[in-house]
């Protein structure tokens, strides 16, 4: 393959990860909306706000990027520069569902089996 194909596909990847970005907010904004119901009682409510305000605002700058990769439509030579912001907000939207995981692990199993099941739904929500 040439390098201008490959750059193209490349692209081509970050241009649909801008285009479902909103699948990424909604899956974010229901799993923890979810995950807090349910642990509601085991989690103290300093945290578990913090922890929400923290989503938040990575999904508002996600969707803020997302706005402007639309705007502006960057060509292919800013497809690795955009394609490392993405990263970054996954990056930091990881790191706030391993810091959930972390505080509120749960006591009993079905509440362990919820925690699971969040976790994956928003994985594979966000990487469709």
């Amino acid at each position: 393959m040439s390098a201008e194909l490959i750059a193209r596909a490349r692209a081509d990847q970050v241009a649909t990860l801008y285009a479902r970005g909103h699948l990424t907010t909604l899956s974010m904004g229901l799993g923890a909306l979810i995950f807090c119901a349910v642990m509601w009682s085991h989690v103290a409510l300093g945290a578990m706000v913090a922890w929400l305000g923290l989503i938040a605002l990575n999904q508002t700058w996600r969707s803020m990027l997302a706005r402007t990769w639309n705007r502006s439509r960057p060509g292919i030579a800013a497809a690795a520069r955009w394609g490392r912001y993405w990263w970054t907000g996954s990056m930091v939207a990881g790191a706030l569902w391993g810091l959930a995981a972390w505080v509120a692990f749960p006591a009993s199993p079905a509440q362990e089996a919820l925690l699971i099941v969040c976790l994956f739904g928003v994985v594979l929500a966000a990487s469709t």
